[in-house]
């Protein structure tokens, strides 16, 4: 009973504390500072929270039905490019101290469906975080889900030395809900609200995560369909 009443005590003053916050940049819940909450409502708001990237005939549209469409990323012909990332930064916890820096988990949460599979360029195409201003699959210090001859799977990178691991029995073109911790000493990723890989290796060591990125790099008209985005920092 006391070791509850603890518990619930920590989370009380945690709520208080963050209740409290005076930024008016980032919304804030008993998780910690909210940097995207994000539910594709009427438009995307690319003058505050997102930048978009667009190359060849790649288009990026805010669906008008489908709860977990409510983003649609589109690279219809070969060499397109549709590219999303948020233009937030947070603390990497992954390459902070356990004891001495505040934040201790960060985590990325999002639905996605993605259409044509095969047709994503592997070797470019994430959804995750990332420390480098840049955008591909292929650059350093990643924690991302990402296509591996064409099947699910995740990577953690530090400086160009990676981690990969599959992830079997999804069907991407179904809606999923995924979700990336980083924490010290180690990444988890979700899918479906289920804890499906756990790495301790090639974390990604820049001190500061740039933040949500989607990438999504055609051969032929590939499609990403992203739903609500959360994006949050936590202190335990």
């Amino acid at each position: 009973m006391a070791a509850y009443i603890t518990q619930v005590k920590q989370a009380i003053d945690r709520f208080i504390r963050n209740a409290s916050s005076t930024s008016v940049v980032t919304a804030t819940t008993a998780q910690g500072p909210m940097l995207i909450n994000e539910l594709w409502i009427a438009a995307e708001d690319v003058t505050n929270r997102w930048t978009e990237s667009l190359g060849g005939t790649g288009t990026s549209a805010v669906a008008s039905s489908g709860r977990s469409r409510l983003l649609q990323l589109k690279a219809p012909a070969n060499a397109d490019g549709a590219i999303l990332y948020s233009k937030a930064i947070a603390p990497n916890p992954a390459a902070a101290s356990a004891t001495n820096n505040l934040w201790q988990r960060m985590t990325l949460e999002f639905e996605a469906t993605l259409v044509n599979v095969a047709s994503f360029t592997n070797t470019v195409a994430m959804i995750g975080g990332i420390h480098n201003s840049s955008v591909s699959r292929g650059d350093s210090d990643i924690a991302a889900f990402v296509l591996d001859g064409d099947d699910l799977a995740v990577v953690t990178d530090n400086g160009g030395t990676e981690t990969l691991t599959a992830i079997t029995g999804l069907t991407l073109t179904s809606a999923n809900l995924y979700k990336v911790v980083l924490r010290n000493g180690a990444a988890e990723f979700w899918v479906n609200r289920t804890l499906r890989v756990t790495h301790t290796t090639n974390l990604p060591s820049g001190i500061a995560m740039i933040g949500f990125r989607v990438v999504a790099d055609a051969g032929l008209n590939a499609e990403l369909h992203l739903g609500s985005v959360r994006w949050y920092l936590e202190d335990a």
